[in-house]
């Protein structure tokens, strides 16, 4: 049940990978990755206290107490991967622990996935970010302040207080909208996100080995010893691995180019788009914000899509008492066929006579159940 939920976040969604409307600048990005056999024993010294075992079987502990026989032999096969432009698939396996974020413990939707990726595999992509992570951190935008170096969410929340009190001395008003991009690293696109690696600057053959590392990645859930049926994620990056958020702030950080009309600042997924108002004129209607080509790049649902799902999801669970509210469920009008028909509609529309009356949220919920043909499937 747990593996069927997790697998659902990932997209199998085909998009357009065409980025040319986003207008990235090209930067001398590296080719390849590189370190020493020093910089191989170096991490594995820092698995000393890691007892936790990896989806491999292989405990942190285990490496540490041989890593001067295996430091030159996993440094060789690590430099075989990346000139080879292919990452193992021996470490592309993962174990999922459920752990319940709050809500109702029986609703699965209330749990978060925490991936265990095993210690070789992290190891390897601890040695390809400090190879890169220098070259990246100077092409950065300068909004972003999600995992770089010195910048966390107090720079970016005061950088924005600033912007504020300096409007309010001139007496302007500032306009903020809050984003939070849902299910932001597991829905990645992986085509998109080497597209746009490859306009960065990044060559080969360390673009075929981000393309190798990030598809056919296989995981299960492992839940009181039991483990579920293996499945693949077919979008994102890999959760807790260290190359993600890298990946990840590259795939956004184009962003800046898509809203030249207002300020903005980031912190990885979450954004604050902000402007200083000081007429009628500077409030900018909000069909003069193209938000299209992020939308299609980063293959996100539309507002008018979100909210029918979020809709059909809450009247689901107001009648599966995953939603205890007995009072708002007593106002939902189910509709008992008094013939054998074809046209089947799961819930009763009252009459509306006025516009607002149309709008109510229960009955506009229960139209929009209506509407849809999968709604009952497997509901009683």
């Amino acid at each position: 049940m747990f593996a069927i939920y997790f697998k659902s976040v990932y997209s199998c969604e085909v998009v357009n990978d065409d980025v040319s409307d986003l207008k990235i600048l090209s930067f001398d990005l590296p080719n390849n990755a590189y370190f020493t056999v020093d910089d191989v024993f170096h991490s594995l010294s820092t698995l000393s206290g890691a007892k936790n075992v990896g989806p491999d079987g292989l405990p942190g502990v285990f490496l540490f107490q041989l890593r001067s026989i295996i430091a030159y032999p996993l440094f060789l096969l690590f430099r075989r991967s990346l000139d080879e432009g292919i990452f193992p698939t021996i470490l592309k396996f993962s174990s999922v622990t459920p752990v319940h974020k709050s809500g109702v413990k029986s609703d699965i939707s209330n749990y978060r996935p925490i991936s265990i990726q095993s210690h070789l595999s992290k190891l390897f992509e601890s040695l390809v970010l400090n190879s890169i992570k220098p070259s990246v951190n100077n092409i950065l935008i300068e909004e972003q302040h999600g995992f770089r170096p010195g910048r966390s969410t107090t720079t970016c929340n005061l950088v924005f207080s600033n912007f504020v009190f300096d409007s309010f001395k001139k007496r302007s008003q500032v306009d903020v909208v809050y984003t939070d991009l849902a299910k932001a690293f597991d829905t990645v696109n992986h085509s998109v996100l080497l597209r746009i690696l490859e306009t960065s600057g990044f060559g080969e053959p360390l673009l075929s080995w981000f393309g190798s590392f990030l598809v056919n990645r296989l995981q299960w859930v492992k839940l009181f010893g039991i483990k579920s049926n293996i499945f693949s994620s077919t979008s994102g990056v890999p959760q807790g691995g260290h190359l993600s958020p890298i990946l990840f702030l590259l795939f956004v950080n184009s962003i800046r180019n898509a809203l030249p009309l207002c300020k903005l600042l980031c912190f990885a997924d979450d954004m604050k788009l902000f402007m200083e108002i000081n007429s009628a004129a500077d409030c900018i209607p909000h069909l003069a914000h193209d938000y299209t080509n992020i939308a299609n790049v980063l293959g996100l649902p539309t507002l008018a899509e979100r909210r029918r799902t979020l809709n059909l999801k809450f009247i689901r669970g107001l009648i599966t008492n995953h939603i205890d509210s007995p009072c708002l469920l007593s106002k939902i009008n189910f509709k008992v066929p008094s013939h054998i028909s074809r046209s089947h509609v799961t819930f009763l529309i009252p009459t509306a006579n006025t516009n607002y009356l149309q709008n109510e949220p229960l009955r506009r919920i229960m139209s929009l159940a209506n509407e849809d043909p999968s709604f009952d499937d497997n509901l009683f």
